[in-house]
């Protein structure tokens, strides 16, 4: 076997893994909360009943182009940000 090795005591290991995790946890938590409401995601009926249409109502705007529809792990999510820019259009 060739190659680099460094030996390393179980309580430094413990700190720097520790540190690492810790600083992850931080950027992560930040990020959770940098989201606003205008980010998230509604499913169709919950974007059905965010914009008082029928499920074919909704899938006619999707035919026309007029909603981008996100296809995530076989659902069909919309940007509220977009359905919210869409009713503001009239």
């Amino acid at each position: 076997m060739s190659g680099n090795f460094i030996m390393i005591s179980e309580e430094d290991l413990e700190k720097a893994f520790t540190k690492v995790l810790e600083k992850y946890l931080s950027t992560h938590k930040l990020a959770e909360k940098s989201s606003t409401e205008e980010d998230k995601y509604l499913s169709s009926d919950e974007a059905c009943d965010y914009m008082h249409v029928t499920p074919s109502t909704l899938w006619r705007m999707r035919q026309r182009g007029e909603i981008v529809v996100h296809k995530v792990g076989g659902r069909c999510l919309y940007s509220k940000n977009d359905l919210d820019t869409l009713i503001n259009k009239g």
